[in-house]
């Protein structure tokens, strides 16, 4: 499942569900999505796709997202990606049910330098940036 990127060329993302490797193991039974397993799609944009698997032995959300760019010190990103974080904790709070594990796999496109910025805490260096 892919959604594909918006006009100018940004995001994109995909999911995809292996169903030939167990996602669970559970006292040494192994577990698998297979086919009679409902898999949707419950939202979908040029940057976010949200993903429902439910089963007899699984129910989760899966959720691929390509943030936008954003590097320490360009306040411009900064409040671009700000504005992006903010609209996907919104997305998922509304079409991902309370209860039900959300996996997530995003893209940040960020770049960590030491500085006092939204999003930018005491978890590098302040010698080099970490390339992002």
């Amino acid at each position: 499942m892919c959604s594909a990127a918006a006009d100018n060329g940004v995001g994109g993302c995909e999911v995809w569900i292996n169903t030939q490797v167990p996602f669970a193991v559970k006292l040494g039974t192994k577990h698998f999505i297979n086919s009679s397993d409902s898999v949707s799609i419950v939202y979908k944009s040029g940057q976010t796709l949200i993903v429902r698997v439910r089963g007899h032995r699984v129910d989760s959300y899966f959720i691929s997202a390509h943030a936008p760019y954003c590097k320490a010190g360009n306040f411009e990103y900064i409040a671009k990606a700000c504005d992006w974080w903010s609209e996907l904790a919104k997305i998922v709070k509304s079409v991902c049910y309370a209860g039900v594990p959300v996996f997530m796999g995003i893209d940040s496109n960020y770049q960590f330098y030491k500085m006092d910025v939204p999003g930018v805490g005491d978890l590098v260096s302040a010698k080099s940036p970490v390339p992002g």
